[in-house]
């Protein structure tokens, strides 16, 4: 088409072009944002920087994809109103694509992820991130997210300025697209190919989009074998294997109560009770010291709450996939530990200062035994809790030592009756918010915030056990503490907990206290799904036949299963102090050899022997464990009252 008959068609499209100038600029800026947020927590070793030029690729690659559909939508408009609608359409949604992608960068400041269908479901709806959202909320943050909609309109105003005195760019940026696109595909296909930070050049409306189609059930390349099935099938299991072994003796402690305090978030990394450089769990040392007995090393399965709940009380391994147990199968039937101390004869009840709404964490609860379902809400009233002292946390959780006064009212109700307790607190979750000042100082304020969290905790512990002597149930209780995942602070480049399978994310502290106890520590490995039936042996109780756990052992180690699906699917096994993880959604599997590399920063290699029986081993437990779950879906006990 000659030069003169092209000049006005493209003169019209310039507060278009100006519109979707203005937007690139804004991604690119967005982009090289994130960037810089990842290149603080990825460890340089990885050299991120080297692939800051290809940063913005996939922005750049759907900006000139928009572009080219969006100007040729234009030109087939014949309406001059039309016209005018559509730009400014085309504008509006270029401002809200950019307050999006504002709101992507702050998310990923905490969670390190684009907004995706998948991070929507696990954290139920965002509901498991509100209170990190919450804390950040301020001035600083609502001016944040108005600068990339605010830098969009000012490089479209900059952008129809330009083209108004200089006519002949408009040759230049229709061809412009095309170059986008190209550099775009380029630089996305190095990116996938060699970059070990995907997530930080992923471009959010993509990942959004992808996400809503991309496959809810991981895929291991492996054949199962049925000789590997024992180790998670309760019906192939021996289970008078090794009693001999068992750290507890059967029925020891017939009759007795059971406090469990799970303290979230904590993992045995920052507690001095496993040589961490910082006095945080000084009362837990003196306690174990005189009346406890401690297990080394600890695995919870799986990084997230929701899935430790169903480890701790249903003795079950993850569900592989995006929900966790409780909120994709309420109303399982595997009973609980719950379930079967309350067929026993014992009170049964769970206390938690956070909010047990997320992923139906209560429905499961009161649908496995537990009398008593209180969080936050029920015990703002329980306890009296008012004013300063009951926000301290945040909307949504309470200050821990609520627990204290809140356990002394739950044991005056029915005196005599035995009882079976969780304790379950918040403090150490994200965005971490201690009561008292700031005790440690080591340069990283959300550490400092985070090890004065997990100290407080400690001294309720000294004050739940000495409310136990004051009512004279110390020598008829036992008093099970532990976590029910660890915590990242960039170890890994990561922060927070649920994406990656790193030793701070996975291993927990548990110590057993009685006063009957002689202290030691055992060497040999325990699971979470170990503690339920462990709790049953001792009080002398039958375990329910579909637990996948044992009771503890003191010298075997069982394999030790892991899981996590946050940006991608990751499968692990801990065997002989070697830990394998195996990406599911790439196929890339390493190991760590964890005696000698204990912060595990030298994956090595393995043969080709050893890889085939890790694959089998992981596939086994693949092709089995949703199966299992989804035979057992459906409970046939009622609903508990709350």
């Amino acid at each position: 088409m000659p030069r003169a008959a092209t000049m006005p068609a493209l003169y019209e499209q310039r507060r278009l072009y100006a519109s979707l100038f203005g937007w690139s600029v804004a991604l690119v800026l967005a982009r090289y944002w994130v960037v810089w947020l990842a290149e603080r927590a990825v460890p340089e070793s990885q050299g991120l920087w080297y692939y800051t030029p290809l940063a913005p690729a996939q922005d750049l690659c759907v900006v000139g994809l928009v572009w080219l559909m969006a100007t040729r939508l234009h030109r087939r408009i014949g309406s001059a109103r039309w016209r005018r609608a559509f730009r400014l359409t085309v504008w509006l949604l270029m401002v809200a694509g950019l307050l999006y992608a504002a709101v992507n960068v702050e998310l990923y400041r905490f969670v390190r992820s684009p907004l995706t269908y998948r991070l929507w479901a696990l954290s139920d709806r965002l509901k498991g991130v509100r209170a990190s959202l919450d804390a950040a909320v301020d001035l600083e943050r609502c001016l944040t997210l108005a600068v990339l909609p605010a830098v969009g309109a000012l490089a479209a105003a900059a952008g129809s300025s330009a083209l108004r005195r200089w006519p002949r760019l408009l040759h230049w940026l229709a061809r412009a697209p095309y170059a986008a696109v190209a550099y775009g595909a380029v630089g996305t296909a190095v990116l996938l190919g060699f970059c070990p930070e995907r997530t930080a050049f992923a471009n959010p409306y993509t990942a959004l989009v992808i996400s809503l189609v991309a496959r809810d059930d991981p895929f291991i390349a492996g054949t199962p074998d049925a000789r590997f099935m024992a180790e998670f099938d309760p019906a192939r299991r021996n289970r008078i294997e090794g009693q001999s072994e068992a750290v507890f003796s059967p029925g020891a402690l017939a009759g007795h109560n059971v406090v469990l305090l799970v303290l979230e978030s904590v993992g045995a990394k920052y507690c001095s009770l496993y040589d961490a450089p910082w006095p945080t769990t000084p009362t837990l040392e003196r306690l174990a010291a005189r009346y406890g007995v401690v297990f080394q090393r600890a695995y919870a399965h799986a990084p997230w709450t929701s899935s430790a709940m169903a480890s701790l009380f249903c003795s079950l391994l993850p569900r592989h996939g995006w929900r966790a147990i409780p909120g994709k199968y309420p109303r399982l039937a595997v009973p609980s530990l719950a379930d079967v101390c309350r067929r026993a004869g014992y009170r049964t009840g769970i206390l938690h200062t956070g909010d047990l709404s997320f992923d139906d964490e209560d429905r499961f609860l009161q649908n496995h035994g537990f009398d008593t379902v209180w969080d936050y809400r029920v015990l703002r009233t329980v306890t009296g809790l008012t004013g300063r002292q009951a926000t301290k946390g945040g909307k949504w959780q309470l200050p821990d030592h609520a627990l204290l006064d809140a356990m002394r009212i739950w044991l005056a109700d029915r005196p005599g009756q035995p009882f079976l307790l969780v304790l379950w607190t918040i403090q150490p979750h994200h965005p971490y918010v201690p009561v008292g000042p700031i005790r440690f100082r080591t340069g990283d304020k959300e550490l400092d915030r985070y090890l004065t969290a997990v100290a407080e905790n400690d001294e309720l512990v000294g004050r739940l056990w000495g409310l136990l002597g004051e009512m004279g149930l110390d020598g008829r209780t036992l008093f099970v503490v532990t976590g029910d995942h660890g915590e990242a602070f960039r170890q890994h480049g990561h922060i927070a907990h649920g994406q990656t399978l790193f030793e701070e994310e996975v291993r927990v502290p548990l110590v057993f206290l009685h006063g009957n106890f002689r202290p030691r520590r055992v060497p040999a490995t325990a699971r979470q799904i170990d503690l339920a039936p462990t709790i049953a042996s001792v009080l002398g109780l039958d375990p329910a036949p579909e637990w996948q756990g044992r009771p503890l052992r003191s010298r075997s180690s069982p394999p030790v299963y892991l899981f996590t699906s946050y940006n991608h699917y990751l499968f692990g096994l801990v065997m002989n102090r070697k830990k394998y993880v195996l990406d599911a959604t790439t196929g890339d599997l390493v190991a760590y050899d964890l005696a000698r590399d204990p912060q595990e920063q030298s994956p090595h290699a393995l043969s080709q022997q050893r890889a085939d029986e890790v694959r089998r081993r992981l596939a086994s437990w693949l092709a089995f464990q949703n199966a299992f779950l989804e035979s057992h879906r459906h409970a046939a006990n009622s609903g508990r009252k709350r």
